[in-house]
C-alpha cells in the first residue's frame, strides 16, 4: 500500500513539475454554459495508444461523472449533450491534434484559450530523458 501511495505521489510531482515547465497537455475538454473544463496530462506522462498517439488516461464519461460529484456541472445533463473535445499527440507526425465540436471551433478566442490552458503556446520542452519534444503544432484536424 505504501509503495502505491509513493508511486502516486511521485507521478503527481512529475505532473506538477511538467505543468510548471509549460509542457503541453493531452486531454479532454468540456464547454458548459460558457465555462471551459479541461482534464489533462502532460504529454511526457501520457499513456500510449497503439504506439502512435499519446493520450490522457481518463475519458469524457469518467471526467463528467467527477464534475457532477463536485457539483461543477448540471446533474440532469449527460456528458454527450454538451460541447466537448480532445487533444492528443501524434508521435509519428510529432504534432498535437485538437478535436473539438463545431460550436467550439467557431469561436476562435475560445479555441485560443483552450490551447493556452493546455500549454500549446509553449516553445520547446524535453521529455524525461532530456530529449527535446517538437514545437507544439496544433492542427484542428476535424470535429466531433
Amino acid at each position: 500500500m505504501q509503495q502505491l501511495l509513493a508511486e502516486i505521489h511521485a507521478r503527481n510531482e512529475r505532473r506538477r513539475a511538467a505543468k510548471k515547465a509549460g509542457v503541453p497537455n493531452v486531454g479532454i475538454v468540456f464547454l458548459v454554459k460558457g465555462k471551459v473544463f479541461i482534464d489533462g496530462t502532460p504529454v511526457t506522462e501520457a499513456e500510449s495508444l497503439g504506439g502512435q498517439f499519446k493520450i490522457h488516461d481518463r475519458d469524457h464519461y469518467k471526467y463528467w461523472e467527477w464534475l457532477r460529484r463536485m457539483s461543477a456541472v448540471p446533474t440532469d445533463v449527460e456528458y454527450d449533450q454538451v460541447p466537448r473535445g480532445r487533444a492528443v499527440y501524434d508521435t509519428q507526425t510529432r504534432k498535437y491534434m485538437l478535436f473539438l465540436d463545431r460550436c467550439i471551433l467557431r469561436n476562435k478566442k475560445l479555441v485560443s484559450r483552450i490551447m493556452a490552458q493546455m500549454s500549446f503556446a509553449a516553445r520547446e520542452h524535453g521529455n524525461r530523458n532530456g530529449q527535446p519534444l517538437p514545437v507544439p503544432e496544433v492542427p484542428v484536424e476535424r470535429t466531433l
